[in-house]
């Protein structure tokens, strides 16, 4: 049976994560900071118009085969994509212009790519039999984006432009690359962890002009979550065993240590991001224990761990919003995203999504068309769909938990259907049919009255 990358790692790890498909991603991309001087961002921005540009989270939900997409305007879900049945989406990045979402499918050897206008699959992209791709991030210049692929020891390098692998990369075999981090300046050169840990050192270097590996560096201990600081100059890497929680931070010139940052025992340091203005860096601390799960908060201008911050199970993920307000944290064990305010750095939002959220990126979607009503399931397991609104018609169908639908209309309590139930929805997508309206919790509304059932 072939290793999963988000489970026990070549280099003796163990995580607590769950008994089937598990793991973190680091979300890349995200956008440059405000110039100084603006205004400070509210917390909670007012919703867009239709058809302006909008701000979008995408969570890549691994137990479920899907991604679920936030809106961070109302911190609701907007909609929900299908990667296709038992294709484990693991990594997501987006494209700087936001047109494009790259999803790894670990368990289906492809990514797929979302257009993010329409949030559908618009193709699919083998990286090969075997290969397991895991992590990914896109250039600054949004033509390259780079997989790192933990079962095959390898870099996939994807032309966003025909949506082709012309080139892959080999990094020092048995080190099962993880995650992926590109300079945010210039993209001259891209990171990999080595979740297994390597001789040379935990980290591979790619440059992106000759698509070649140029170096090997950080300490011999198995990294996890990477992320460049907004000059470039810097690299925070998440780093554990069973004697080591720290995030190392490297100097990208030179590749040697700038300093170590002790999280502290059983903290399980897993996915990084680095705020837009440079000032923070927010590591999840999946832990091993109960109350352990949290997020760390680190000074960049002292190398220190200031604050933590408590949110959901498992956290794996963390990625930033452009204008460094919040912190949205994918917690793979309890399902859903924590938002962090970082002005105050405490919790302010929690959002259901899908099952197993083990990534997340953050971008700018333009020209995005109102989606409508729509409905997340709210109940901790599948809720059946009828062909009638009638809980003795025929079961069509089952949504799983968390997900979100394109609901048609409503019969309400004023016309109850044929079961005597108190409301019905009609979906608007497949498997068309009917949900008892108790089953679902309503985002986008309001949803028009159905002229008959």
């Amino acid at each position: 049976m072939t290793e999963h990358p988000y489970g026990p790692a070549r280099s003796r790890r163990r995580f607590r994560f769950g008994t089937t498909l598990l793991g973190a991603v680091l979300a890349a991309g995200l956008a440059m900071a405000p110039p100084a001087g603006a205004a400070a961002p509210s917390a909670n921005p007012p919703s867009p118009s239709p058809g302006d540009p909008r701000q979008l989270a995408y969570v890549a939900n691994q137990s479920s085969d899907d991604v679920s997409v936030i809106d961070t305007a109302t911190n609701t879900v907007v909609t929900t994509i299908s990667t296709g049945e038992g294709s484990g989406p693991s990594g997501v990045a987006v494209t700087p212009d936001g047109t494009k979402a790259y999803v790894t499918d670990f368990a289906a050897n492809q990514v797929s790519v979302i257009d993010t206008a329409t949030n559908t699959v618009a193709t699919t992209i083998s990286t090969g039999e075997g290969s397991g791709p895991s992590g990914v991030a896109v250039t600054p210049d949004g033509t390259k984006a780079y997989v790192a692929e933990s079962l095959s020891d390898t870099v996939s390098v994807i032309d966003t432009a025909t949506d082709t692998i012309p080139t892959t990369v080999a990094v020092p075999g048995g080190t099962s690359p993880f995650q992926v981090a590109v300079a945010p300046t210039n993209g001259s050169q891209v990171y990999v962890s080595l979740r297994a840990g390597g001789n040379d050192g935990d980290v591979a270097v790619i440059s992106t002009a000759t698509n070649t590996l140029t170096d090997v560096i950080g300490p011999q201990t198995p990294a996890y979550g990477l992320a460049v600081t907004p000059d470039g100059g810097q690299l925070y890497v998440a780093q554990f065993t069973d004697q080591i929680n720290q995030v190392t931070v490297l100097d990208t010139a030179t590749g040697n240590t700038i300093t170590t940052i002790d999280t502290g025992t059983d903290t399980q340091p897993f996915g990084v991001a680095v705020t837009p203005d440079g000032t923070r860096a927010y590591v999840t601390f999946s832990g091993n224990g109960a109350g352990q799960e949290s997020v760390g908060v680190i000074d960049t201008a002292t190398g220190t761990l200031v604050d933590t911050v408590g949110v959901g199970e498992a956290p794996v993920a963390v990625a930033v919003t452009p204008d460094s307000s919040r912190a949205y944290v994918a917690n793979s064990s309890s399902n859903d995203v924590s938002v962090i305010d970082i002005a105050t750095d405490t919790l302010s939002d929690t959002v259901g999504v899908g099952t197993g959220p083990i990534s997340v990126a953050i971008a700018t979607v333009p020209g995005v068309p109102s989606p409508g009503p729509r409905g997340t399931v709210s109940s901790a397991k599948p809720v059946a769909v009828y062909a009638k609104p009638d809980r003795h018609s025929d079961v069509v169908g089952h949504l799983k938990p968390g997900r979100t639908v394109a609901l048609a209309c409503k019969l309400g309590h004023g016309d109850r259907a044929a079961g005597g139930d108190h409301g019905w929805y009609k979906l608007a997508e497949d498997p068309r049919g009917w949900v008892q309206a108790e089953r679902l919790r309503v985002v986008n509304p309001p949803v028009p009255p159905c002229s008959h059932g």
